[in-house]
Protein backbone atom coordinates (compact mmCIF):
# COMPACT_ATOMS: atom_id res chain seq x y z
CA UNK A 1 0.00 0.00 0.00
CA UNK A 2 1.10 3.50 -1.05
CA UNK A 3 0.28 6.33 1.60
CA UNK A 4 -0.13 10.14 0.82
CA UNK A 5 0.28 12.81 4.16
CA UNK A 6 0.31 15.43 1.47
CA UNK A 7 -3.50 16.84 2.29
CA UNK A 8 -3.36 15.79 5.63
CA UNK A 9 -0.28 17.97 6.33
CA UNK A 10 -1.72 20.72 4.44
CA UNK A 11 -4.55 21.07 6.57
CA UNK A 12 -2.60 19.78 10.11
CA UNK A 13 -2.21 23.04 11.52
CA UNK A 14 -2.14 23.57 15.16
CA UNK A 15 -0.55 25.61 17.84
CA UNK A 16 2.19 23.75 19.95
CA UNK A 17 2.75 25.24 22.83
CA UNK A 18 -0.34 24.41 25.72
CA UNK A 19 -0.18 26.18 29.25
CA UNK A 20 0.31 22.41 30.77
CA UNK A 21 2.95 20.69 28.22
CA UNK A 22 4.91 24.09 28.49
CA UNK A 23 6.26 23.13 31.74
CA UNK A 24 7.15 19.54 30.38
CA UNK A 25 9.48 18.59 28.49
CA UNK A 26 7.96 15.12 27.64
CA UNK A 27 5.73 16.96 25.35
CA UNK A 28 8.73 17.38 22.63
CA UNK A 29 11.86 16.63 22.58
CA UNK A 30 15.00 19.59 21.82
CA UNK A 31 15.84 20.01 18.00
CA UNK A 32 19.17 18.80 15.87
CA UNK A 33 22.61 20.37 16.75
CA UNK A 34 25.71 20.90 14.43
CA UNK A 35 28.16 17.90 15.33
CA UNK A 36 31.39 19.08 17.09
CA UNK A 37 35.20 18.54 16.72
CA UNK A 38 35.33 18.02 12.99
CA UNK A 39 37.59 20.07 11.42
CA UNK A 40 39.70 18.41 9.34
CA UNK A 41 37.41 15.85 8.76
CA UNK A 42 34.88 14.29 6.37
CA UNK A 43 31.00 12.88 7.26
CA UNK A 44 31.00 9.48 5.45
CA UNK A 45 27.67 8.05 7.30
CA UNK A 46 24.51 8.68 8.60
CA UNK A 47 22.05 6.35 10.85
CA UNK A 48 18.82 8.13 12.53
CA UNK A 49 16.60 6.77 14.90
CA UNK A 50 13.52 8.44 16.25
CA UNK A 51 10.57 7.93 18.48
CA UNK A 52 7.31 8.25 16.68
CA UNK A 53 5.43 11.92 17.73
CA UNK A 54 2.96 13.14 19.86
CA UNK A 55 -0.25 10.45 20.11
CA UNK A 56 -2.98 9.26 22.11
CA UNK A 57 -2.41 7.21 25.01
CA UNK A 58 -2.11 3.72 24.60
CA UNK A 59 -3.55 2.84 28.43
CA UNK A 60 -6.85 3.74 29.63
CA UNK A 61 -8.12 4.68 32.54
CA UNK A 62 -12.31 4.14 32.04
CA UNK A 63 -12.97 5.57 36.20
CA UNK A 64 -10.82 9.34 35.25
CA UNK A 65 -11.10 8.61 31.42
CA UNK A 66 -10.91 12.51 29.11
CA UNK A 67 -12.65 12.35 25.59
CA UNK A 68 -10.05 12.74 22.60
CA UNK A 69 -10.75 14.12 19.39
CA UNK A 70 -8.44 13.42 16.49
CA UNK A 71 -8.83 15.48 12.98
CA UNK A 72 -5.38 13.64 11.55
CA UNK A 73 -6.92 10.62 9.36
CA UNK A 74 -4.89 7.81 7.42
CA UNK A 75 -5.27 8.64 3.33
CA UNK A 76 -3.94 5.29 1.12
CA UNK A 77 -4.54 3.06 -2.16
CA UNK A 78 -3.68 -0.28 -2.98
CA UNK A 79 -1.13 -0.02 -5.06
CA UNK A 80 1.47 -2.24 -6.87
CA UNK A 81 5.21 -1.92 -7.93
CA UNK A 82 4.37 0.39 -10.84
CA UNK A 83 4.35 3.66 -10.53
CA UNK A 84 1.80 4.13 -13.48
CA UNK A 85 -0.65 1.96 -12.23
CA UNK A 86 -0.45 4.49 -8.83
CA UNK A 87 -1.41 7.35 -11.46
CA UNK A 88 -4.37 5.93 -12.45
CA UNK A 89 -6.16 4.91 -9.34
CA UNK A 90 -7.33 8.67 -9.01
CA UNK A 91 -9.26 7.63 -5.16
CA UNK A 92 -7.77 7.46 -2.25
CA UNK A 93 -9.73 5.93 1.40
CA UNK A 94 -9.62 7.33 4.79
CA UNK A 95 -8.96 5.41 8.10
CA UNK A 96 -11.74 6.73 10.65
CA UNK A 97 -12.66 5.86 14.36
CA UNK A 98 -16.23 5.19 14.71
CA UNK A 99 -16.81 7.34 17.96
CA UNK A 100 -18.35 5.43 20.87
CA UNK A 101 -16.63 2.43 19.38
CA UNK A 102 -13.04 2.70 21.20
CA UNK A 103 -11.71 2.32 24.48
CA UNK A 104 -10.92 5.90 24.33
CA UNK A 105 -13.97 8.62 24.73
CA UNK A 106 -14.11 10.39 21.62
CA UNK A 107 -13.26 9.43 17.78
CA UNK A 108 -9.37 8.27 18.58
CA UNK A 109 -7.86 5.24 18.27
CA UNK A 110 -5.65 3.82 21.27
CA UNK A 111 -1.64 5.16 20.64
CA UNK A 112 -2.99 7.43 17.35
CA UNK A 113 -0.39 9.77 15.84
CA UNK A 114 -2.06 13.15 16.45
CA UNK A 115 -1.93 16.34 14.43
CA UNK A 116 0.86 17.75 16.71
CA UNK A 117 3.06 14.36 16.57
CA UNK A 118 3.10 15.03 12.58
CA UNK A 119 3.63 18.21 12.94
CA UNK A 120 6.72 17.17 15.29
CA UNK A 121 7.90 14.83 12.27
CA UNK A 122 7.73 17.10 9.57
CA UNK A 123 9.38 20.06 11.40
CA UNK A 124 11.78 17.68 12.42
CA UNK A 125 12.82 16.45 9.10
CA UNK A 126 13.43 19.70 8.06
CA UNK A 127 15.90 20.48 10.94
CA UNK A 128 17.73 17.13 9.20
CA UNK A 129 17.53 18.84 5.65
CA UNK A 130 18.80 21.90 6.88
CA UNK A 131 21.96 20.20 8.42
CA UNK A 132 22.65 17.29 5.95
CA UNK A 133 21.63 18.96 2.59
CA UNK A 134 21.78 22.50 2.87
CA UNK A 135 24.81 23.04 5.72
CA UNK A 136 26.87 19.91 5.12
CA UNK A 137 26.15 19.05 1.20
CA UNK A 138 26.29 15.44 2.47
CA UNK A 139 22.40 14.27 1.29
CA UNK A 140 21.18 15.09 -2.69
CA UNK A 141 19.04 17.98 -2.85
CA UNK A 142 16.37 15.46 -4.11
CA UNK A 143 15.42 12.38 -2.82
CA UNK A 144 17.19 9.50 -3.87
CA UNK A 145 16.02 6.02 -2.86
CA UNK A 146 19.45 4.31 -4.34
CA UNK A 147 21.15 6.50 -1.05
CA UNK A 148 18.62 6.46 1.91
CA UNK A 149 16.86 3.50 3.38
CA UNK A 150 14.10 3.49 5.99
CA UNK A 151 12.88 1.37 8.70
CA UNK A 152 9.71 1.17 10.84
CA UNK A 153 8.18 -0.50 13.45
CA UNK A 154 4.98 -1.75 11.69
CA UNK A 155 2.60 0.44 13.87
CA UNK A 156 0.94 3.50 11.79
CA UNK A 157 2.24 6.02 14.07
CA UNK A 158 5.56 5.05 13.63
CA UNK A 159 4.97 4.80 9.70
CA UNK A 160 3.32 7.80 9.59
CA UNK A 161 6.18 9.63 11.36
CA UNK A 162 8.83 8.21 9.05
CA UNK A 163 6.33 9.94 6.00
CA UNK A 164 6.14 13.04 7.89
CA UNK A 165 10.17 13.25 8.57
CA UNK A 166 10.72 12.92 5.15
CA UNK A 167 7.80 15.14 4.19
CA UNK A 168 9.90 17.42 6.22
CA UNK A 169 13.37 16.37 4.62
CA UNK A 170 12.33 16.01 1.04
CA UNK A 171 9.18 18.44 0.70
CA UNK A 172 7.14 17.52 -2.69
CA UNK A 173 7.68 21.16 -3.92
CA UNK A 174 11.45 19.71 -4.60
CA UNK A 175 10.23 17.97 -7.44
CA UNK A 176 9.75 19.43 -11.06
CA UNK A 177 9.10 16.73 -12.94
CA UNK A 178 4.87 15.78 -12.05
CA UNK A 179 5.66 12.76 -11.06
CA UNK A 180 5.19 10.55 -7.81
CA UNK A 181 7.20 9.91 -4.90
CA UNK A 182 7.55 6.33 -4.01
CA UNK A 183 9.44 5.79 -0.76
CA UNK A 184 9.62 1.95 0.64
CA UNK A 185 9.16 1.81 4.43
CA UNK A 186 10.97 -1.38 5.28
CA UNK A 187 9.56 -3.72 8.03
CA UNK A 188 8.66 -6.64 9.79
CA UNK A 189 6.41 -9.02 11.66
CA UNK A 190 6.04 -7.98 15.54
CA UNK A 191 7.80 -11.70 16.05
CA UNK A 192 10.96 -10.45 14.63
CA UNK A 193 10.85 -7.38 15.47
CA UNK A 194 14.71 -5.71 17.18
CA UNK A 195 14.01 -2.59 17.52
CA UNK A 196 12.97 -2.59 21.12
CA UNK A 197 13.39 -5.43 23.67
CA UNK A 198 11.01 -8.24 22.51
CA UNK A 199 10.26 -10.72 25.17
CA UNK A 200 8.49 -12.76 23.03
CA UNK A 201 11.44 -13.60 20.99
CA UNK A 202 13.68 -14.33 23.93
CA UNK A 203 12.12 -15.62 27.28
CA UNK A 204 15.14 -15.15 28.97
CA UNK A 205 14.87 -11.29 28.62
CA UNK A 206 11.10 -11.97 30.31
CA UNK A 207 13.00 -14.14 32.83
CA UNK A 208 15.39 -10.94 33.59
CA UNK A 209 12.38 -8.48 34.20
CA UNK A 210 10.53 -10.58 36.40
CA UNK A 211 14.00 -10.87 38.61
CA UNK A 212 14.51 -7.27 38.86
CA UNK A 213 11.74 -6.03 41.36
CA UNK A 214 14.31 -8.00 44.07
CA UNK A 215 17.20 -5.49 43.42
CA UNK A 216 17.77 -3.92 46.65
CA UNK A 217 18.36 -0.72 44.68
CA UNK A 218 14.86 -0.67 43.25
CA UNK A 219 13.17 -1.29 46.52
CA UNK A 220 14.94 1.43 48.04
CA UNK A 221 14.14 4.21 45.32
CA UNK A 222 11.07 3.32 44.68
CA UNK A 223 10.49 4.72 48.42
CA UNK A 224 11.67 8.13 47.10
CA UNK A 225 8.74 8.03 45.12
CA UNK A 226 6.24 7.85 48.43
CA UNK A 227 4.41 10.92 46.91
CA UNK A 228 3.58 9.07 43.39
CA UNK A 229 3.07 5.70 45.87
CA UNK A 230 0.40 7.91 47.97
CA UNK A 231 -1.60 8.72 44.51
CA UNK A 232 -1.62 5.13 42.77
CA UNK A 233 -3.53 4.23 45.84
CA UNK A 234 -5.42 7.16 47.05
CA UNK A 235 -6.85 7.89 43.49
CA UNK A 236 -6.56 4.97 41.44
CA UNK A 237 -7.37 2.31 44.16
CA UNK A 238 -3.71 0.31 42.63
CA UNK A 239 -1.55 -1.27 45.37
CA UNK A 240 2.11 -2.53 44.31
CA UNK A 241 2.90 -6.07 43.29
CA UNK A 242 5.51 -7.51 44.94
CA UNK A 243 6.63 -4.41 45.83
CA UNK A 244 6.24 -2.60 42.43
CA UNK A 245 3.64 -0.14 41.26
CA UNK A 246 2.75 -0.17 37.62
CA UNK A 247 3.50 3.42 37.46
CA UNK A 248 3.88 2.79 33.43
CA UNK A 249 0.67 2.66 32.12
CA UNK A 250 -0.68 5.93 34.55
CA UNK A 251 2.18 7.69 33.45
CA UNK A 252 1.26 6.61 29.65
CA UNK A 253 -2.11 7.63 30.12
CA UNK A 254 -1.58 11.20 32.05
CA UNK A 255 1.53 12.13 30.62
CA UNK A 256 -0.69 12.15 27.05
CA UNK A 257 -3.15 14.15 28.47
CA UNK A 258 -0.66 17.19 29.71
CA UNK A 259 0.76 17.08 26.06
CA UNK A 260 -2.86 18.76 25.24
CA UNK A 261 -3.86 20.48 27.92
CA UNK A 262 -6.41 18.18 29.33
CA UNK A 263 -7.51 17.82 32.92
CA UNK A 264 -6.02 15.66 34.81
CA UNK A 265 -7.24 13.17 37.97
CA UNK A 266 -8.35 15.12 41.35
CA UNK A 267 -5.39 14.80 43.65
CA UNK A 268 -3.01 14.71 40.61
CA UNK A 269 -0.88 17.91 39.71
CA UNK A 270 2.17 18.61 37.64
CA UNK A 271 4.63 18.15 40.67
CA UNK A 272 2.62 14.67 40.91
CA UNK A 273 3.69 14.48 37.36
CA UNK A 274 7.16 15.47 37.20
CA UNK A 275 7.61 12.54 39.86
CA UNK A 276 5.32 10.31 38.04
CA UNK A 277 7.80 10.99 35.15
CA UNK A 278 10.90 10.01 36.96
CA UNK A 279 9.54 7.40 39.07
CA UNK A 280 8.58 5.42 35.43
CA UNK A 281 12.04 6.65 34.04
CA UNK A 282 13.59 4.88 36.93
CA UNK A 283 11.70 1.76 36.75
CA UNK A 284 12.59 1.80 32.82
CA UNK A 285 16.29 2.36 32.84
CA UNK A 286 16.35 -0.51 35.47
CA UNK A 287 14.79 -2.83 33.58
CA UNK A 288 16.96 -1.82 30.19
CA UNK A 289 20.03 -1.82 32.31
CA UNK A 290 20.39 -4.08 34.98
CA UNK A 291 22.31 -6.64 34.86
CA UNK A 292 24.01 -5.64 31.55
CA UNK A 293 22.78 -8.86 30.57
CA UNK A 294 19.23 -7.07 30.15
CA UNK A 295 20.28 -4.68 27.76
CA UNK A 296 22.41 -6.76 25.52
CA UNK A 297 19.20 -9.30 24.99
CA UNK A 298 16.83 -6.47 24.36
CA UNK A 299 18.58 -3.84 22.15
CA UNK A 300 21.85 -5.83 21.50
CA UNK A 301 20.59 -6.59 18.14
CA UNK A 302 19.68 -3.26 17.35
CA UNK A 303 22.96 -2.16 17.89
CA UNK A 304 24.69 -5.13 16.09
CA UNK A 305 22.88 -3.73 12.93
CA UNK A 306 23.91 -0.24 13.08
CA UNK A 307 27.13 -1.02 13.99
CA UNK A 308 27.68 -3.52 11.25
CA UNK A 309 26.55 -0.68 8.88
CA UNK A 310 28.98 1.53 10.03
CA UNK A 311 31.95 -1.22 9.90
CA UNK A 312 29.98 -2.19 6.26
CA UNK A 313 30.66 1.47 5.43
CA UNK A 314 34.33 1.55 6.43
CA UNK A 315 34.77 -1.52 4.45
CA UNK A 316 33.43 -0.31 1.07
CA UNK A 317 30.00 -2.38 1.06
CA UNK A 318 27.75 0.04 2.26
CA UNK A 319 25.89 1.57 -0.66
CA UNK A 320 23.47 3.75 1.36
CA UNK A 321 24.56 7.61 2.60
CA UNK A 322 21.67 7.25 5.04
CA UNK A 323 19.70 4.70 6.75
CA UNK A 324 16.55 6.22 8.82
CA UNK A 325 14.64 4.13 11.56
CA UNK A 326 11.39 4.95 12.45
CA UNK A 327 10.01 3.37 16.32
CA UNK A 328 9.26 4.35 19.88
CA UNK A 329 10.33 5.04 23.70
CA UNK A 330 11.02 1.47 23.73
CA UNK A 331 13.90 2.07 20.84
CA UNK A 332 15.27 5.37 21.51
CA UNK A 333 15.56 4.66 25.46
CA UNK A 334 17.08 0.96 25.65
CA UNK A 335 19.81 1.56 23.19
CA UNK A 336 20.78 4.63 24.47
CA UNK A 337 20.70 3.38 28.02
CA UNK A 338 22.64 0.55 26.86
CA UNK A 339 25.83 3.05 25.29
CA UNK A 340 25.99 4.32 28.88
CA UNK A 341 23.72 7.43 28.20
CA UNK A 342 20.30 7.49 29.97
CA UNK A 343 19.25 10.94 30.96
CA UNK A 344 15.21 10.29 31.59
CA UNK A 345 12.41 8.89 29.44
CA UNK A 346 12.81 9.81 25.84
CA UNK A 347 10.01 12.37 25.11
CA UNK A 348 8.08 12.63 21.52
CA UNK A 349 9.99 12.99 18.33
CA UNK A 350 12.91 12.43 20.18
CA UNK A 351 15.90 11.17 17.87
CA UNK A 352 19.63 10.10 17.94
CA UNK A 353 21.92 10.47 14.95
CA UNK A 354 25.16 8.64 14.88
CA UNK A 355 27.70 9.97 12.32
CA UNK A 356 30.61 8.49 10.86
CA UNK A 357 33.50 10.92 10.35
CA UNK A 358 36.95 10.31 8.72
CA UNK A 359 40.38 12.33 8.18
CA UNK A 360 42.67 12.61 5.32
CA UNK A 361 44.69 9.43 6.55
CA UNK A 362 41.52 7.71 6.29
CA UNK A 363 41.01 7.34 10.46
CA UNK A 364 37.38 6.86 11.60
CA UNK A 365 35.28 8.54 14.29
CA UNK A 366 31.82 8.14 15.39
CA UNK A 367 29.52 10.88 16.93
CA UNK A 368 26.68 10.43 18.55
CA UNK A 369 23.72 13.02 19.08
CA UNK A 370 20.56 13.02 21.13
CA UNK A 371 17.97 14.91 21.07
CA UNK A 372 20.03 18.37 20.54
CA UNK A 373 22.92 17.51 22.34
CA UNK A 374 26.41 16.41 21.47
CA UNK A 375 27.31 13.01 24.01
CA UNK A 376 29.95 10.93 25.17
CA UNK A 377 29.10 7.18 25.14
CA UNK A 378 30.21 4.61 27.32
CA UNK A 379 33.94 3.48 26.52
CA UNK A 380 35.00 6.68 24.57
CA UNK A 381 37.51 9.09 25.78
CA UNK A 382 35.46 12.22 23.65
CA UNK A 383 32.47 12.76 21.88
CA UNK A 384 34.50 11.85 18.41
CA UNK A 385 35.10 8.39 19.54
CA UNK A 386 37.93 6.67 17.69
CA UNK A 387 36.59 3.50 15.61
CA UNK A 388 38.61 1.21 17.81
CA UNK A 389 37.57 2.49 21.00
CA UNK A 390 33.67 2.11 19.35
CA UNK A 391 34.23 -1.39 18.42
CA UNK A 392 35.68 -2.16 21.53
CA UNK A 393 32.43 -1.26 23.30
CA UNK A 394 30.16 -2.47 20.70
CA UNK A 395 31.52 -5.86 20.40
CA UNK A 396 31.10 -5.85 24.25
CA UNK A 397 27.15 -5.37 24.34
CA UNK A 398 26.26 -7.60 21.39
CA UNK A 399 25.41 -10.84 21.50
CA UNK A 400 27.24 -14.03 20.32
CA UNK A 401 24.56 -16.11 20.15
CA UNK A 402 21.12 -15.07 20.41
CA UNK A 403 19.04 -17.63 19.93
CA UNK A 404 21.61 -19.59 23.05
CA UNK A 405 21.41 -16.63 25.47
CA UNK A 406 17.80 -16.34 25.09
CA UNK A 407 16.92 -19.72 26.80
CA UNK A 408 15.57 -19.72 30.15
CA UNK A 409 17.98 -20.05 33.14
CA UNK A 410 16.81 -22.81 35.26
Amino acid sequence: MISLLHIAIILSSLALSLSQSQDFAYCQAPGVVQSQNTDGLSLNYVQILVRHGDRTPTAVMPSHEVEWNCTLNYLNSFSNDEESYVKKLHRLYRKSYMPGRNQLLGNCGLGQLTDKGLQQHFKLGAQFRDLYVDQLGFLPDDFNASLIWIRSTDVPRTVMSAMANFYGMYPPEKRFDGGIDILDINTMDGGYEDMFPNPPICPRLQQLYDEQANYTNWIDQQQSFSNVSDVMIDVFNITAQDGVYPFEPIWDNLGARVCHNLSLPEGVDLEIMHSLWAATAFQQKIRWTQPLESGILGSGLLLQELYGRIMSKINGTEPYLMRFYSGHDSTVGPLMALLGYFDGWPPYASHVEIELWSDSSNNYFVQFKYNGKVVKISGCSSVMCEISEFQQMAEARIPYNFEEQCQVVN
